[in-house]
């Protein structure tokens, strides 16, 4: 099974309705630990970014000790990677980088066949 990388994708995984603005960015977490960014989808109107490689919602801007910002992402595909930039941070990724994640996580005819024993 193929899962694309786009928007599409996971407005359908995490039922986000068609109302609400999505759009691809940059997320950075800020922890005394140090900076960790990563590749996330901002739903605009909530301040919250779904963390594309944790699988999980974030909410923006919380005082708390673990502090997560989100920066506009462009999207390019290069042959067969797509690429992420914005606000000084790239992420380059295989067209495979959504199925490596969330294979497991969606149901399909061809996940029940790999798994059956």
């Amino acid at each position: 099974m193929k899962i694309s990388l786009d928007l599409g994708f996971f407005r359908e995984l995490y039922q986000i309705p068609k109302n609400t603005e999505i759009d691809w960015c940059i997320l950075v977490e800020r922890s005394p630990k140090g900076e960790n960014a990563r590749l996330g989808i901002h739903l605009l109107a909530y301040d919250k970014v779904i963390d594309v490689a944790a699988r999980q919602i974030v909410q923006l801007g919380l005082p708390t000790s673990t502090y997560y910002s989100a920066y506009p992402a462009k999207r390019e595909v290069e042959g067969d990677e797509v690429v992420f930039t914005g606000s000084g941070y790239m992420f380059r990724v295989p067209e495979t980088f959504a199925t490596d994640i969330y294979y497991r996580t969606v149901y399909s005819d061809e996940l029940m066949k790999d798994t059956l024993i």
